[in-house]
């Protein structure tokens, strides 16, 4: 979707990968097997999740130029999966509760239509004439893929693959059937999605206010180290009250480190070629989606608890701190 958003138009592109997410939820609606909703829900909404922030990201990195008001766009406009976090999570709980977990995907599935067509009538595409004018000159690597044969792509990638892969989607996954070990009520439950979902929308906007005013790589590091300590904390107080706190913080760390991938390869790599490499970098989230929460449930199931799974996302978090700060750019 990357390289797509970057050889046609990236209204399309996205208009696509969100039609792929609600066609994924309808079809989810009828499965009779498991392996269908591996299909259904995992590979084709999972294909379309995945392209829906590389071309958002895309077209807000082209229609801004550095500084304060690129942060602030980028923030902004990773706000819509906080707010829907914030908001859908209660929702599908209710309907899955009222209506059953089939017409529950079938009702996602209307909603992520409709707010699809809305979204291709609202936007537009950047003009070509915001392109970097070093992106364009044919003589500069700036923006290619050469540029990303360094150390520093390589150690975005991992950081970005186990912190915000492997460990934010590991915590995501088992955090309802954490709570529920924890003796919590599924309504509670499910509320702690939507409190970390309103932290992600408070990380956001944290981040647009800070992000010209603090190192990128700085920031992201420091996001990842607050995703540490929000994990360490639900593991060693599981009260309700320091569940939503924890929860709350989770968020925050989450939605903070959002903008700041985009924005560091904008600096870096310029906008040319920034849909391949933003796609090539998310690649890492990908792989540390699938192995993170295939692990925490494997661990699980042969200890009877999430204490190992949580304590290694803890790790994880902080080793991908670490690498940001000791990551430099090459010249």
């Amino acid at each position: 979707m990357g390289t797509l958003a970057d050889r046609y138009s990236t209204r399309l592109v996205l208009g696509f990968s969100a039609f792929l997410v609600g066609l994924g939820m309808a079809l989810s609606s009828h499965v009779s097997a498991v392996w269908q909703l591996y299909l259904t829900f995992g590979a084709i909404g999972g294909f379309g999740a995945g392209g829906l922030w590389v071309p958002a990201s895309t077209m807000t990195i082209r229609w801004f130029k550095q500084g304060s008001a690129l942060n602030w766009a980028v923030s902004l406009v990773a706000l819509g999966s906080g707010i829907g976090t914030t908001f859908l999570a209660p929702i599908e709980g209710t309907a899955i509760t009222i209506f059953g977990w089939r017409a529950a995907y079938g009702i996602v599935a209307l909603v992520v239509w409709g707010i699809t067509v809305l979204a291709i009538i609202l936007i537009k595409n950047p003009p070509t004439s915001h392109l970097d004018q070093d992106s364009k000159s044919s003589s500069s690597h700036f923006g290619s893929f050469y540029s990303i044969k360094t150390w520093f792509f390589v150690s975005l990638l991992i950081s970005y693959a186990f912190g915000a892969g492997w460990a934010r989607q590991d915590l995501t996954a088992h955090l309802v059937s954490y709570l529920d070990t924890q003796k919590l009520a599924y309504s509670a439950a499910v509320f702690s999605l939507s409190i970390v979902g309103v932290g992600s929308v408070c990380g956001r906007l944290l981040s647009g206010a800070l992000g010209d005013r603090m190192n990128d790589k700085i920031l992201l590091s420091l996001y990842f180290s607050l995703q540490a300590v929000s994990i360490s904390m639900l593991m060693s107080f599981p009260t309700l009250a320091s569940v939503y706190f924890s929860a709350f913080l989770f968020g925050v760390a989450w939605g903070g480190a959002v903008p700041q991938i985009p924005i560091i390869l904008r600096k870096s790599y310029g906008t040319m070629h920034f849909g391949v490499i933003f796609g090539i970098l998310s690649i890492g989230t990908g792989v540390g989606s699938v192995i993170g929460p295939v692990f925490g449930g494997y661990a699980y199931d042969l200890t009877r608890t999430y204490a190992l799974p949580f304590l290694v996302d803890v790790l994880l978090s902080l080793f991908a701190a670490m690498l940001l700060i000791f990551c430099h750019k090459s010249t």
